[in-house]
């Protein structure tokens, strides 16, 4: 029953076969177009929910490592692809989009804001919310740090984005 030992038994290797399969699911079924229309790279985190929810989790260190060093390496792939265009397209129409981008960000905080003692939902979670449904990856490495600086427990901001990215996901493309 080897195979069992490399899917429930946490250790390093675990950690990385259990990561490298819902990667790979989901890059395979984000390849799959409705109507033209598909998830892509979005659809690994919904085989990472659906495989949490089937019980399958990784040792808290490797899951730290892994979430630290997964966030650092998306935040540096998307300035490879996004950074030979973004001064053009600041000469363009950047000044109106970033303005466009902080309005919304303001927005979006203060709301977040607003809504946390209204509804009783911490400060951390609330950012997590904020984070996914406005699927900010930058923002939630950005706010998680800035929740332990200021001593506050961030443990749940990652799983309150996991919870509203896909449907910020989803709403972007209805829209």
């Amino acid at each position: 029953m080897w195979f069992n030992g490399l899917i429930y038994d946490h250790s390093a290797v675990q950690g990385i076969v259990i990561l490298s399969l819902i990667c790979t699911l989901g890059l395979a079924l984000g390849k799959i177009r409705v109507r033209g229309i598909s998830l892509g790279i979005a659809f690994v985190l919904f085989v990472g929910i659906i495989a949490g929810h089937f019980g399958l989790s990784i040792d808290k260190d490797m899951l730290e490592f892994a979430e630290s060093f997964g966030l650092t390496m998306f935040v540096y792939v998307l300035g490879l692809y996004v950074g030979p265009n973004f001064f053009g397209s600041l000469r363009h129409e950047g000044m109106m989009l970033n303005v466009w981008s902080l309005a919304v960000i303001v927005v979006g905080t203060v709301f977040a804001l607003a809504l946390s003692p209204l509804t009783g939902i911490s400060i951390p979670v609330m950012t997590g919310l904020l984070c996914g449904a406005t699927t900010n990856t930058p923002a939630l490495g950005a706010a998680t740090q800035a929740l332990a600086h200021a001593g506050l427990p961030s443990s749940d901001t990652a799983l309150a984005t996991a919870v509203t990215y896909p449907l910020g996901v989803v709403g972007v493309i209805i829209a």
